[in-house]
């Protein structure tokens, strides 16, 4: 029996039994609860090592749920990954993001592959963390480095010509080469365009999150869609910032700057 202990939180009972059977199956401890005020309690008795949470319940509802994890102490630690089949807000998702949720999956047709790949990495990541200890802070000395992955030569020439005075710039066509580009230099950040040929950016990105040598790195998803649900789609990925095209000079700075320096 695995030593991780999971707490699954869904009053859709068909969406519980999948996620505990398949779950079970490989090995996990899991424990389940059909609404907020149960899930609430097993949380604090059963301390789990990774809590995945429907947000929409009747009564306590998962946001209320994942506030009152993250106010108490004894479980303001616990890694959350949550499960949704309604439209996340730009506001709901920035409060997701704020209370350190780990991943966002949509329900309706939940991926088995990408659900169990999803809690392996969380709890291979987190008993790393709990195992390691956490380097310290390293100021950037000198140009920041700065990977740019786009196959559109026109975007990524003014890209270059926005960074080049400020960043090293290095380039790469295509999400695989992309890899590679990350794996042989460490950049500081990666502007990723979505839509690549090969592999698109978003499996591109999934990919550096779950190598530990490149997971640290900071991310920015680089799209043609300024629509703001398919900002909030990518930014539920994971990514660290977005940025729309055509590039505003101003915007790309100012997002760059936040997701480096916090500012």
């Amino acid at each position: 029996m695995s030593a991780f202990k999971i707490l699954i939180v869904d009053d859709e009972p068909d969406i519980l039994e999948f996620v505990r059977y398949n779950l079970k199956k490989e090995g996990y401890d899991v424990y389940t609860a059909e609404n907020g005020k149960l899930a609430l309690k097993l949380a604090k008795e059963v301390v789990p090592h990774l809590v995945i949470l429907d947000l929409m319940m009747p009564g306590i509802d998962g946001f209320q749920v994942l506030k009152s994890i993250r106010d108490n102490e004894a479980t303001s630690h616990l890694p959350v990954l949550t499960l949704s089949a309604k439209h996340i807000t730009k506001e709901e998702l920035n409060f997701l993001k704020s209370n350190h949720v780990q991943q966002l999956i949509q329900k309706g047709n939940v991926n088995l592959d990408e659900l169990l790949g999803a809690v392996a990495n969380i709890l291979t990541q987190n008993t790393e963390e709990l195992k390691q200890p956490q380097p310290e802070f390293k100021p950037i000395v000198g140009k920041p480095v700065v990977l740019i992955v786009e196959d559109n030569p026109d975007n990524m020439k003014s890209s270059k010509a926005i960074l080049s005075d400020n960043f090293t710039v290095l380039e790469a066509v295509n999400g695989i080469e992309g890899i590679e580009m990350a794996l042989k230099f460490k950049p500081n950040l990666i502007l990723m365009d979505i839509a690549l040929p090969i592999m698109d950016g978003i499996e591109a990105f999934k990919k550096i999150r779950n190598n530990p040598e490149l997971q640290h790195i900071k991310v920015i998803a680089l799209t043609a869609s300024a629509m703001t649900q398919d900002r909030e789609t990518v930014l539920a990925h994971g990514f660290d910032a977005f940025i729309p095209k055509p590039i505003d000079e101003q915007e790309f700075f100012n997002t760059i700057n936040r997701t480096l320096y916090g500012k």
